[in-house]
């Protein structure tokens, strides 16, 4: 259960109603060993993830494969490269279940050439779907 939260609080840090809900310092240490076990293990320059953080989704190869290893590790994606956010809604704090119900509907998964570049192009679609909310950490 705590990594969907993981997974939420990667994608959407940005989320405005973080300032007012408490995220336990065990998640926020779990999405930090998560981000660097997939920032290393990819190569990702640390830079192009920053750049996420004003609403950018820089395209870059090793950026679509870390963003696969973040869906891969938190169970999010399956075997048939299909995203299931649907996991992660009825944990979620009320608010933020709305705004992945809409991700769900409005990009549900978008398929690429490969696993990584699936990963991209969904996460690309959160960030075209709702700029302010998503973020990735």
């Amino acid at each position: 259960m705590d990594k969907y939260m993981i997974f939420a609080f990667l994608f959407f840090g940005n989320f405005s109603l973080y300032k007012a809900i408490e995220i336990p310092e065990h998640l926020k240490a779990h999405a930090k060993r998560l981000h660097d076990k997939c920032q290393k293990e990819i190569g990702v320059d640390e830079e192009l993830i920053a750049q996420s953080r004003n609403g950018n989704l820089p395209n870059d190869r090793k950026l679509e494969c870390y963003i696969h290893c973040l869906f891969q590790k938190t169970g999010l994606i399956d075997e048939n490269n299909i995203i299931h956010l649907e996991h992660m809604i009825e944990i979620l704090p009320t608010e933020m279940q709305e705004i992945i119900e809409r991700l769900i509907d409005s990009c549900g998964t978008k398929h690429g050439a490969d696993p990584c570049e699936t990963a991209y192009l969904t996460v690309k679609c959160y960030f075209d779907a709702d700029p302010e909310n998503a973020i990735l950490i």
